[in-house]
């Protein structure tokens, strides 16, 4: 199944089949999108995904809200990253560390750009051990050392707590809502959307 899609539990699933729905259909009404075959193109979903997600059978995933979030220009509200990639916090932290792009080591796809974030943030928040850095994260410690063997990612979850950690000032509470909640986010937009058209 597709990462960016949930199975939806019996317990609240009428209120996430609800927010689903409604932030679909805020979509494809602000983009004039005359067919969810196109809806489903902007999001990178299928057709039918959406299908399931409208007959309640899959949620959304926080995936897609936070796309949603980056791609509309509304994320830069929260964190002054072009997006919430681990791309992008690693070239934050190597800044704030002073390493400069000519003194950067060339990554090798995503995994190494994951380990070698997980490497920049120990450095940067001068840990000494594992256990330290995944506190900060909400990790395990073992989560940790599968990242070093380019075994697992960093999921949005981790990526976020590091970012509350660049960023102390930064509303993070709201971000983590809006990309867990589809009845946040789509009142969000309607809200941003109304005063920046």
């Amino acid at each position: 199944m597709n990462q960016t899609l949930i199975k939806i539990e019996e317990q609240d699933n009428s209120i996430i089949h609800q927010n689903d729905v409604a932030l679909l259909d805020f979509l494809k009404d602000h983009f004039e999108f005359t067919t969810d075959v196109k809806l489903a193109t902007y999001l990178g979903l299928t057709r039918h995904a959406i299908y399931k997600v409208r007959a309640g059978d899959v949620a959304l995933g926080n995936g897609v809200r936070l796309r949603l979030l980056e791609n509309s220009g509304h994320f830069q509200q929260f964190l002054p990253l072009p997006d919430l990639s681990a791309s992008s916090l690693l070239d934050d932290i190597q800044k704030r560390m002073g390493i400069t792009a000519g003194h950067k080591k060339p990554t090798l796809g995503d995994h190494n750009c994951d380990a070698e974030l997980l490497a920049c943030f120990k450095q940067h928040i001068a840990a000494t051990t594992d256990e330290a850095v995944a506190g900060k994260m909400g990790l395990k410690r073992t989560s940790l050392s599968m990242l070093r063997k380019g075994k697992a990612k960093f999921g949005i979850a981790p990526r976020i707590q590091l970012a509350g950690v660049l960023y102390p000032d930064a509303d993070i509470a709201k971000l983590e809502t809006l990309i867990n909640d589809s009845g946040e986010l789509v009142q969000f937009l309607q809200i941003n959307t109304h005063n920046h058209p």
